[in-house]
């Protein structure tokens, strides 16, 4: 059986679940399509397109409620995800271990975040990294397992930069060893794509990423998912590498059409458009800006009502209002409103339950708040004339929406 994406389907606000099963599966090289409610296939952007396999969360398998057993509950989740592949179930059985006993769900989430340059924060994450590494020493190789060492190794070298420390593996290596994978089993695109990130991260080899991002669109098929996140990546070397504005916006624009929820990519294409329409004074890619940057702020009201979002959705969420503070300025009681919401933030984050969930420690919770507040600076968005209004959606017909 190859497993080279799944789609895991979990309730509204299961943003703990979720993770807690889509990172080791990214470890393991598997692209992973998020859907709430029902199944990616029956929504209208999948083209009709069935991943190989799926994960229904909403009933069983519920980690929050399971935590005491979590690695039994893996293995019965893997059963029904690998249906009687039993060298499937083999590989990725022998790496529940690693990842649970590392706690790289925690690693991948607070790697992927950082409040502030903390060194004990970082080294304790690449602590869990090494641990990992090293684990896999002991387990048959096989394409999943050889993903997994990449991914380790190349977060390794990432953490040790981040506290200043030497690469211990080489990016060429790691390069030319997941393209050697991706040749070996030329079905799956992670391996290109991971190329293309080890090489991002390499200012020896930062212009050949997109060589392998092409690689890895070329070898998707048409309406594959993980074309969404290729196209996102693109977009990402044509803006930061090639400063090219035109075939950044046409890559983030091709990637929402393919991923319409994901809030990363839309917070791309409206940063671009607005760009255009103060540089080229272009008012069209200005109100498009508007509208997506409104567009983002809905996807994720069902979590700020219902108090999960995770911190890398609390930046973006500040980094959306405060761009619609910016595009609205001029209107004034749509600022004020705006800025009133950027005031609250800090009573939304102090009510995130994400946090309690996670880390199942009230001092450590409350620790991971307050770097977040800092490191956002809410409080210099407070203003005691603002009028206070909730944080659920702002209503299309309201003022705030005007355009």
């Amino acid at each position: 059986m190859c497993l080279k994406d799944i789609n895991i389907i979990c309730n509204q606000s299961e943003n703990e679940n979720f993770l807690f099963f889509a990172e080791f599966f990214k470890m393991c090289g598997i692209y992973v399509i998020k859907s709430i409610g029902r199944p990616y296939s029956q929504l209208e952007e999948s083209e009709g397109y069935n991943p190989d396999a799926v994960l229904d969360l909403r009933e069983k398998f519920q980690w929050l409620n399971n935590r005491e057993q979590e690695y039994k509950m893996f293995v019965e989740a893997l059963k029904d995800v690998c249906k009687g592949d039993e060298q499937l179930f083999s590989e990725l059985g022998s790496l529940v271990d690693v990842y649970i006993d590392n706690n790289l769900m925690l690693c991948n989430m607070m790697e992927r975040y950082f409040y502030a340059p903390n060194p004990n924060r970082v080294e304790k994450i690449l602590e869990g990294f090494q641990a990992a590494y090293k684990s896999l020493e002991k387990l048959n190789k096989g394409r999943y397992v050889d993903y997994f060492g990449l991914i380790c190794r190349h977060k390794i070298n990432s953490l040790r930069g981040k506290l200043r420390r030497k690469k211990i593996y080489d990016s060429r290596t790691l390069i030319s060893e997941a393209v050697q994978l991706g040749e070996k089993y030329q079905e799956f695109t992670q391996e290109y794509i991971l190329a293309g990130i080890i090489a991002d991260g390499d200012l020896n080899y930062l212009t050949y990423s997109i060589i392998y991002y092409n690689r890895a669109y070329d070898v998707a098929k048409p309406a594959e998912p993980a074309k969404a996140y290729i196209e996102y990546r693109r977009g990402r070397y044509y803006e930061r590498i090639d400063h090219d504005v035109e075939n950044a916006l046409k890559a983030y624009t091709e990637a929402y059409k393919k991923s319409p929820s994901n809030y990363r990519i839309l917070f791309k294409k409206a940063f671009l458009e607005l760009d255009k329409g103060y540089i080229w004074q272009e008012k069209l890619y200005t109100e498009l800006a508007k509208q997506d940057f409104y567009q983002l702020y809905l996807l994720m009201c069902d979590d700020i009502n219902n108090n999960n979002l995770e911190p890398i959705q609390l930046e973006y969420l500040t980094k959306t209002l405060k761009k619609l503070y910016d595009v609205w300025l001029e209107k004034k009681e749509n600022a004020r409103q705006i800025l009133s919401r950027l005031g609250l933030l800090d009573y939304v984050i102090n009510a995130d339950t994400f946090f309690d969930n996670i880390f199942q420690n009230v001092n450590k919770a409350k620790e991971e708040r307050k770097l977040l507040i800092q490191h956002l600076n809410i409080n210099a968005y407070k203003d005691s004339e603002s009028p206070v209004v909730r944080m659920d959606k702002i209503e299309r017909g309201s003022k705030a929406y005007a355009g």
